[in-house]
């Protein structure tokens, strides 16, 4: 730049760069102004400019920005030992409103660099942190005494085992391998469990990703993104003699002195939070608002499975949404939202099935498309396969204390569930 003049009334400083003649005088005109009537009025419109020079309006900009550097010194930079103007690069800007908290561009840059370095210090803090948060859950790693291992332990050990292509091998156990239940909130809180109890240690090869800082400096992680392995035994035995122990414990059954209390409070876990996953699934499939399983909802399934099995009352469930999505369509229909009365209509729907003796038809997946923790229950603990899923409910829970196995119907036969994986009836008779 060569030149350096104020125009308009002291408000605009112009810095004039090495150009023709005929270009400067065309800045000069373009910036030139004053104020009239306490108004900012311009002293020649850009068309009368670009019509005297023969240009096009967008070239007498063009040309001005070539020529000359515009700043407004009534707005100064606002950072501490940078008092500079504010740049303008076209009449518009001046026109704006004075702003007390302008930045330039420079040092507009410098607090973005320093924020950038800030944000840089803080996640390498944070990460510093993730990774001293994985080795405390890594360092609570001990052996396990799995001769003494518990009945619901031993089950919930041998299906992990059972679903783990690694687990007999050296204790690995896969993401997949944690799939026991319809719910995630269920399957999350088995294995917190495990891992509570020292059954279940954290692999040192786990993402730092699945671990988050909350409030007031509490830690959380995503239990399925972790990387898990099991325990080693406190005897040293390897993982295959593992696997028959546990498998010896569930064997038990009646035998056990927590064989009747875990098949009772088991089965409710399962059935409970099968209902209720199932009820989710098919309030998606009419694409309505997300449902939220309150009390009242999990009192309603409580109350179904007490006069009928699991997959009964999915059927009981299916009806009680399908007649709530035809609410939803009705003309007749005012008040709340339909789906709000569907713990109702569960609870009137096993009301009227008991009093006019209707038959429930289960809802049936092909057995082995069933949760792995409800074919082991059946499979291995009760040993009465799909027929025990198809007819056990809360009043004919088949508590034994003696070995022997409990007695059903023989309305279904076998044990391998294929026989309904093709078409399943989910009708009602009455």
């Amino acid at each position: 730049m060569d030149d350096s003049r104020l125009l308009a009334d002291n408000r605009l400083f112009l810095c004039i760069n090495f150009a023709p003649q005929d270009h400067i005088q065309m800045a000069f005109d373009y910036w030139a102004g004053s104020i009239k009537d306490g108004q900012w009025v311009w002293a020649e419109a850009v068309k009368d400019i670009a019509s005297r020079y023969r240009l096009k309006d967008s070239a007498v900009l063009q040309k001005v920005r070539e020529t000359a550097t515009a700043f407004d010194v009534r707005v100064r930079c606002s950072s501490t030992c940078h008092d500079v103007p504010r740049e303008l690069s076209c009449r518009a800007e001046f026109r704006i409103s004075r702003s007390r908290d302008f930045i330039c561009e420079q040092c507009r840059d410098q607090l973005r660099h320093q924020r950038t370095r800030e944000d840089e210090e803080r996640a390498n803090i944070l990460l510093w942190k993730k990774r001293a948060f994985l080795a405390s859950l890594i360092a609570r790693t001990t052996s396990f005494d799995y001769a003494s291992i518990s009945y619901a332990d031993a089950v919930l050990v041998y299906s992990i085992m059972l679903a783990s292509n690694f687990a007999c091998e050296s204790g690995r156990l896969e993401r997949n391998a944690f799939r026991l239940c319809p719910s995630d909130a269920m399957n999350e809180s088995l294995v917190t469990e495990l891992f509570t109890k020292g059954i279940l240690a954290v692999r040192d090869d786990s993402p730092l990703d699945c671990i988050e800082v909350l409030e007031r400096g509490i830690w959380k992680y995503e239990a399925f993104r972790m990387n898990w392995k099991l325990a080693e035994d406190l005897r040293g035995l390897p993982f295959s003699e593992v696997f028959q122990l546990v498998g010896d414990v569930i064997d038990q059954r009646g035998g056990h002195a927590h064989f009747d209390a875990f098949v009772r409070a088991f089965w409710w876990e399962i059935a409970v939070d099968d209902a209720l996953y199932f009820l989710i699934s098919e309030i998606r499939k009419f694409r309505f608002p997300e449902y939220q399983s309150g009390q009242k909802t999990e009192r309603a399934v409580r109350y179904a499975l007490e006069f009928y099995s699991i997959p009964q009352v999915r059927n009981l469930i299916r009806r009680a949404v399908g007649y709530a999505a035809k609410l939803s369509m009705s003309r007749n229909h005012y008040g709340q939202h339909p789906f709000t009365a569907i713990p109702g209509l569960i609870i009137s729907n096993v009301d009227r099935a008991q009093s006019s003796d209707w038959d429930i038809y289960p809802v049936l997946s092909r057995w082995e498309d069933e949760p792995l923790l409800i074919r082991v229950f059946f499979d291995r603990v009760l040993r009465t396969g799909v027929r025990g899923f198809r007819e056990t409910y809360g009043a004919n829970l088949p508590i034994v204390n003696a070995a022997s196995s409990p007695q059903f119907s023989d309305e279904a036969a076998g044990s391998s569930g294929r026989q309904d994986s093709g078409n399943v009836d989910t009708g009602i008779g009455q």
